[in-house]
């Protein structure tokens, strides 16, 4: 359902800035990757444990993937 609306949003010109979402929605990976390929911006609940790709130089020097909690940990 969730995607129907956002196709609906985007097929009438409106780019929503940032995409809410709860935390089933934030551990759905399909949900997520529609989402990257659309590339849209997103704020949601994850568990801490889930896999992420830092993108952000501020966060590390080296891209790659990080579990939500040592990113966590390591922002100041």
């Amino acid at each position: 359902m969730a995607l129907k609306l956002i196709h609906q949003t985007l097929s009438r010109k409106y780019r929503p800035g940032v995409v809410l979402m709860d935390g089933g929605y934030g551990n759905n990976s399909s949900f997520l990757e529609v989402l990257e390929r659309l590339n849209l911006n997103y704020i949601g609940g994850f568990a801490k444990n889930r896999l992420v790709s830092v993108i952000a130089q501020k966060i590390s020097k080296k891209n790659g993937q990080k579990r939500l909690d040592e990113i966590a940990l390591s922002l100041p």
